[in-house]
């Protein structure tokens, strides 16, 4: 029984009483007595009402209390969920695309594992060189499409292959819609793998001579485009974006 019916019951049932006390015949000497058991009864009932009242209220603020602990349990809950989503996200640089295309994919994983990653690897290094040539003027994402082909027909950037490439390959390599058809650009793969072997052959490290430019280690600075993104793409220069979690300063944070 809820307590608002057991009020209005004991309401009713001392009503009643009283009703019948009323209409009950005394005489005069009883009637003292009567006005007291009337009085009695009207501060039973009054002593009832107030202890209900105070039985409800103490119900009902104890309903109160778990509602509220109640929301600020699903509220913590909430937050929880939001910080472990936002820690499942991959903070990137703002010109790597988002979604799961194969371009996108393909973009975020250059950004991921190479890109402003220093790179000290002299045939490595060389292929950058080959690749940012093809680069000029176009988007860094054709490139990335056809690196693998460029990989199959220059035997994997074999600088002594590539320098015995004559007038006549040139041609034929014009002709191969995987690459990028440009004679200028084609011509300068056979002459950037002739001044390569050059560099070897008097004895210089590559690498050492590629990593001289900035003082051996990453730096931060402005060149002419072509030279500024070779250097980029070699981690000579970090310019990830500094809430990219690739930035060196985040992944200092990451390694402790």
């Amino acid at each position: 029984m809820s307590t608002k019916r057991k009020i209005t019951t004991n309401l009713q049932t001392n009503k009643k009483d009283l009703d019948i006390m009323s209409t009950t015949p005394v005489d005069d000497n009883h009637q003292n007595v009567t006005l007291k058991q009337n009085t009695r009864s009207k501060k039973k009932v009054k002593q009832e009402i107030e202890k209900d009242t105070e039985s409800s209220s103490d119900e009902s603020e104890q309903v109160d209390k778990e509602d509220e602990e109640s929301d600020v349990e699903e509220s913590e809950e909430e937050e929880e969920e939001e910080e472990s989503s936002d820690e499942k996200v991959v903070k990137r640089c703002g010109w790597v695309p988002k979604g799961d295309t194969e371009s996108a994919k393909l973009y975020q994983e250059y950004h991921d594992n190479e890109w402003g990653t220093p790179q000290y690897d002299s045939d490595r290094l060389f292929e950058k060189v080959l690749l940012e040539g093809q680069h000029c003027g176009l988007s860094w994402l054709t490139v990335l499409l056809k690196r693998k082909h460029y990989k199959e027909v220059f035997h994997n950037f074999d600088a002594e292959w590539i320098s015995k490439l004559t007038d006549k390959d040139i041609d034929r390599l014009m002709n191969d819609q995987r690459l990028i058809r440009n004679r200028l650009k084609l011509k300068s793969i056979v002459s950037n793998a002739k001044a390569y072997l050059k560099i070897k052959e008097a004895g210089v490290d590559f690498s050492s001579f590629m990593w001289s430019f900035v003082g051996g280690k990453p730096n931060i600075n402005h060149r002419t485009t072509t030279c500024y993104a070779l250097m980029q793409s070699c981690g000579m220069i970090d310019d990830h974006s500094t809430q990219c979690f690739r930035h060196s300063d985040n992944l200092k944070k990451k390694s402790k």
